[in-house]
């Protein structure tokens, strides 16, 4: 989103994603206690003055009050929500995998975008720009549409690149891997599944996206540039990261 906005805010945002990865990796624990992590979490991010002693807690203790001179009370009520929503999800998961319940894919497919941290990136637009989304455009149809869109299209390509390293760790959370068990088709046909349903939304996205920009107005130029440079950002960064190297690094399109 840098140079659209604040270098300093954008460190912020990148804050909030490495918190992210800290509480998945912590759940990938079988031994993990996903309804102590929930509760912490949501006691933390009403941002109490007591520090909590546990270092994964503690990094979000200390973004949470660094946030308070950088967002409205209304926005953070609303961040804090889905800050907790998204641990619910990932406490969920891990209780799947410790049951072995293998969602099918609606039932995946409704939850990814959250999983995969879309609730607490995008909001993070805002602090970037220093301006709150404007209320006609929060209740827009193309700019729900778009944002929809391009979480999906970032969720899908993680799955893409991660599914070999996932398959090889005996995970099953994962578009490519669920079309493969549930349709029974071979693993090169489930890629290509996957490839046909991100570039559906692919065409939904650049739809919704010349819609808004047909306005003219300066504030939706401003936060479609920011999408869109959060979607390239999080494929970069899949392709780019050691946590995915069992693919060494290749896209599968």
């Amino acid at each position: 989103m840098y140079p659209l906005g604040d270098v300093g805010a954008a460190n912020l945002a990148s804050e909030i994603v490495v918190w992210l990865f800290l509480v998945d990796d912590y759940l990938d624990d079988e031994s993990a206690n996903p309804d102590n992590v929930l509760s912490a979490v949501e006691w933390v991010v009403s941002r109490p003055a007591t520090r909590p002693g546990e270092p994964m807690l503690d990094w979000l203790w200390r973004w949470c009050h660094r946030m308070v001179g950088h967002s409205s009370e209304s926005w953070w009520a609303s961040y804090s929500k889905a800050i907790v929503e998204l641990t619910r999800l990932l406490c969920d998961e891990h209780k799947s995998r410790v049951s072995e319940h293998r969602p099918n894919l609606n039932e995946y497919l409704s939850r990814r975008r959250c999983t995969f941290g879309w609730g607490i990136i995008l909001p993070m637009i805002d602090i970037v720009l220093g301006e709150e989304l404007p209320a006609w455009l929060l209740s827009d149809y193309d700019h729900s549409m778009m944002l929809d869109a391009a979480g999906d299209i970032a969720a899908a390509a993680n799955d893409l690149i991660s599914f070999r390293k996932e398959l090889a760790a005996g995970e099953f959370c994962n578009m490519v891997m669920i079309v493969h068990r549930d349709d029974h088709v071979s693993l090169d046909v489930a890629v290509q599944r996957t490839l046909d349903w991100m570039d559906s939304r692919h065409k939904t996205f650049i739809s919704a996206k010349e819609s808004l920009l047909s306005s003219g107005r300066d504030a939706v130029e401003r936060r479609v540039r920011c999408v869109e440079a959060l979607v390239r950002g999080t494929i970069d960064w899949s392709l780019a990261a050691a946590r995915y190297s069992a693919t060494g690094g290749k896209a599968p399109w």
